[in-house]
Parts: structure tokens; sequence; C-alpha cells
């Protein structure tokens, strides 16, 4: 085998060397015409000129395009030798003129055929070097499948160069004998093999995922196109972990899952519970909606796959069906898949239809319970944009109801008191979240009126702040009340100070006056004493009341909730 191998090498390399054959030629042509040239001096021109063909022929075979004009000069140089050696022997001149015909005819057919044999060869030079898959020239010697030949991206498949590779087996490549026995089978009688699975190693070691394809050829040659596939098999592990990834969603899905193609026919469904479907899988996989649906819901289908891809934008639609024996309301999103399919997710919202219906009803109640309240209900966002007020409030700001929502409750505070009240709403918590507060509100005529609100910030379970809500009342008489008692308590808290100050001042005098009659004595003295003693008792009473007044200025202070202002 190793003879062969340097046989082949040998061939291959003289092939391949142009100068080689350069010399060959020039040796060949040098020979052939020193051979003529003896034979014409011997008189003989039957055998020598055969030697002409055979350089003739190798410039046929090595340059086609050259050995025409290298047989004509040839020609004529045995042409020349004959005319100018033969004389007037015209059978020798016949035999020479024939023999350039023919030199010439060999070298324009040699040319002719070595040129379409140079278009085939290089024809299948480039397909076979240029090929994407590697192609391989294997000779079946008792099933060892030598390799003869083989394209750089073969080689290159398996990490070899193109002469590293040559001569090794191709099983070698290929450990795996379970895999390959089936393979070997089939051409071990003569069958070609189209796309056969299989691993093979590369020469580092590493396993090769490949598709291996055979065609037969003469003694026992066949020509392996070997592609290697391990893109291919990256993307089919991707796809089939998104497979089941997929699957694994759909498992875990509790809705029903429909597939339908651009027609409307169903291709398949996913189903947790079979016995909730409309009908048996048998009686619409496979079927058009319309055949299995009712005429009502159809139409919604067709008006929904219609908008779906027209826009390729998803649809949802809501509709009921009757499901044992029970009417369920279902909502549906369609969504495309690819250019041709729809995939409709269907859910049964039976159960949240009749809590929104429910919440319906008891939203309607509480908005016909706090229409009627003559307190102030307002609603707001943490950012104090009112989202709801009754009937009573929008009265009080002179607005329509639809024109408070959007509205900020900052906005109808007055400056001085909104820095109070944002303070009290920010500290509320899940621990405290209602807080009392008096301020005013900017009515739409321009007036403030004062009310008395109760805060209540309503918090979720996690403690995340949802909105306030507000109940108050105007209150704006009971300040106008409480200010006009106040003033009116500081006046009589002010006529009482001035009483005590009169007393005193009406006592000293009077002192005087007593102590001077009884100095002076005379008739009048007794009646003036007398008289000074009914003023003093007037003073005393009017200082009792006094006292008394006091006592009453307490008790307004301490319950009627004045302070000392």
């Amino acid at each position: 085998m190793a003879h062969i191998s340097r046989l082949l090498s040998t061939v291959s390399g003289v092939r391949t060397n142009d100068e080689l054959w350069f010399w060959i030629i020039l040796i060949s042509t040098g020979i052939a015409i020193l051979v003529n040239l003896l034979g014409l001096l011997i008189g003989t021109t039957l055998i020598p000129p055969a030697l002409l063909y055979i350089p003739v022929i190798i410039t046929g075979y090595r340059y086609p395009k050259q050995s025409v004009l290298f047989s004509v000069v040839l020609g004529m140089v045995f042409l020349g030798m004959v005319y100018g050696m033969a004389g007037t022997d015209g059978l020798s001149i016949a035999a020479g003129t024939a023999h350039f015909y023919s030199l010439v005819l060999v070298g324009i057919l040699i040319s002719i055929l070595s040129g379409d044999l140079k278009t085939n060869e290089n024809r299948y030079r480039g397909l076979f070097e240029r090929s994407e898959a590697g192609i391989f020239l294997v000779r079946c010697d008792a099933l060892r499948l030598t390799i003869e030949e083989a394209n750089e991206r073969g080689a290159q498949i398996f990490g070899f160069r193109p002469q590293e590779i040559q001569n090794l087996s191709l099983l070698d490549l290929w450990p795996d004998e379970k895999e390959r026995s089936p393979f070997l089978t089939r051409i071990g009688i003569g069958e070609s093999v189209h796309e056969y699975r299989a691993t093979m190693i590369r020469k580092d070691g590493t396993s090769l995922p490949v598709i291996i394809s055979t065609g037969v050829l003469r003694d026992r040659r066949m020509v392996f196109t070997v592609s290697d596939i391990s893109a291919l098999c990256a993307k089919e592990q991707e796809l089939a972990e998104s497979e089941a990834r997929k699957n694994a969603i759909l498992s875990a899905l509790p809705d029903l899952v429909l597939t339908l193609d651009r027609s409307g026919r169903f291709l398949g469904y996913h189903a947790q519970e079979p016995s909730d479907l409309y009908l048996p899988p048998g009686a619409f996989v496979g079927r058009h909606y319309a055949e299995v649906l009712p005429g009502s819901l159809a139409k919604i289908m067709t008006s929904a796959l219609d908008a779906l891809f027209e826009t390729h934008k998803h649809q949802e639609i809501e509709y009921t069906l009757p499901i044992q024996g029970q009417e369920r309301v279902f909502e549906a999103r369609i969504v495309p898949s690819g250019t041709d399919q729809a995939v409709a997710v269907v859910r049964d919202i039976t159960e949240e239809v009749r809590a929104r219906d429910a919440l319906a009803v008891s939203e309607a109640r509480y908005r016909a319970i706090v229409e009627d309240q003559t307190e102030l209900i307002v609603r707001y966002l943490p950012d104090g944009i009112i989202n709801f007020a009754n009937t009573a409030f929008s009265s009080l700001m002179s607005r329509k109801a639809d024109e408070l929502p959007g509205l900020s409750l900052y906005s109808i505070i007055p400056n001085e008191e909104r820095l109070q009240v944002n303070a009290i709403i920010g500290s509320l918590t899940p621990e405290v979240p209602s807080a009392r507060i008096d301020h005013r509100i900017l009515v739409t005529t321009g007036d403030a009126r004062w009310t008395r609100w109760t805060y209540r910030a309503r918090f979720s379970p996690t403690g995340d702040l949802g909105e306030f809500q507000a109940i108050g009342r105007d209150i704006t008489e009971q300040k106008m009340r409480e200010e006009i008692e106040r003033r009116s308590l500081r006046q009589i808290e002010h006529n009482i100070e001035q009483f005590a100050i009169i007393g005193d001042h009406i006592r000293n005098p009077l002192t005087v006056i007593v102590g001077l009659a009884d100095l002076q004595g005379g008739e009048f003295k007794d009646r003036i004493i007398e008289q000074a003693k009914i003023i003093d008792e007037f003073i005393t009473r009017m200082d009792m009341g006094w006292v008394e007044s006091e006592k009453v200025r307490g008790f307004i202070r301490k319950y009627g909730g004045f302070g000392r202002n």
C-alpha cells in the first residue's frame, strides 16, 4: 500500500510540473527529428515519421491551444528535411507530404479533444474544490473505504489537510460500528445512499455530526459527499428546547389554546380539561369554524380574523357558549402565528363577569347612597388629583359633577393652609389611616368656605397607598357664630374689668368723704355717713356681681371652646 501511495504522489507531482513537461516535449521532439534525419540518410521514410506523433500528442495533451501551431511547425521541419534530402524521389516527397498533413490533422484533433478534456477537468475541479460539502473519492477494498482524494472542504471538516487525509480509511473516522453497519450493508450491494445521518470524529477526537451521500463509480470506487451539520444539530437542539418550553408553558396554562390557519380551519388545540370543550376534538379539528360554531359567534370570528391578518395586531373578543348545560362567558385573545396561522387563547371569564356585574351593582348602590348624602364626599389620588366628587361637593363648588375629576385638590385650598393640610395627609399610615382637619376651600364664586374634613387613606394589603377619601361638611356658618360669640365674650370681659375699676374709683373718694364728715361733725354728719354706707353697699353688690361674672366667663371659656382669645 505504501508503494501505491508513493506512486500516486509521483504521478500527481509529474502532472503538475510544467518544467518537466517542457523538457519531455523538447527531448521527444529532438529524438523524433534525429531519428527521421537518420532514416532519410539511409533512405527509409516508413517508420521514423511515426515518432513525430509522440511530441504532437504530448503537446496536445499538455498545451491544447499551442498543439496545432506546434504540429504545423514540426511538420514543416519534417517536410523541409524530406524536400532537402530526397532530391527527385517523388515517392519520398509524396510520403513526406502525406505525413505532414497527417501530423497537422493529428495536432488539430488532439487539440480539440484535449481542450474538451481540460474544460471538463477544470469544471470538475471547480466543482470539486469549491463545493461547500466535503467530497471524497473512495476506493472500496474489502469495505475498507480508502480515501484516494478529498477536496479542501472535506479535509477541513475533519481537521486535516488534503494530503494528510489521503489513503486514510473512512471507517477510521467513523468509530460507531452499530451506526455504520446499515450504511455498509447498503453500499456493499452497490446501492447508493442519500442523506445518511452519522456521527464521525475529527482529527482531534471531537465528535462531528454529518450527513453522508454516496454515488457508485466504476472499478469499485465511490464518491462520498459529507456535510457538516453541527449548526443544524444546534438549531435542532434549540428547536427541541423551545418546543419543550412551549409544551411546558402549555401544560401549565389553564386556558384553552386553539390554532387556526388563515382560512379559519382548526389545526389543533390544547386544553387542561377536554370536557370543557364546546365540541369533542374530533368534531372540530380539521374543520372550518363556521361549520362547528353558532352563527353569531362565527360572524364575530370572521371579523376578528380579517382584522388580524389585515393589521397583524392581536384581536380580543368576548362571547358566550353553552358548556355542560350552563351558559359560560369566554374571552379570546387572537394573535398571528407566522403569515398564515393564528393562535387563539381562550379564557373562561364567567366568574369574573359575574363579579364584575355584582361590582357594578354595588358601585351603583354606593353612588346612589353617596349622591344622596348631604356630606361632602371626595376621592382623590396620592398626587392630589380628584377622581370622584358627589353632588353635595359639586354644589358647594358651583360646578358640574363631571368638571371636578382631574382637578387638583390643592388648587382649591388657600396657599396659607396647603402646607398644613399636606403635612397631615402625608402623615397617614396603615396604622393611623385617618385624620380630621378644618380648613377653607376656594369656591368658583371666589369665596372661601370653611369645611371640616375627615381624611382617610386607603392602603393595599401590601401597604401601598391607593387613594384618599375625604368626608366633610360646610361649617362656615358655625365658624361665623363662634366668631360672634368669641367677640361677645371679649366685650363682657372688658365690661367686667371696667366695672371693677369704676368700683375702686368710687370707694376712694367715698372714704375721704366719710372721713371728713366724721372730723367736721355737724347736723349732716350722720346723714352723710349713712348715705356713704348705702353707696358702699351698692359698690359691694357690684363687686359680688363681678365675681359671679368671672365664674360665668370661666365656664364659657372651659365649655365653649373659645380659649383665651
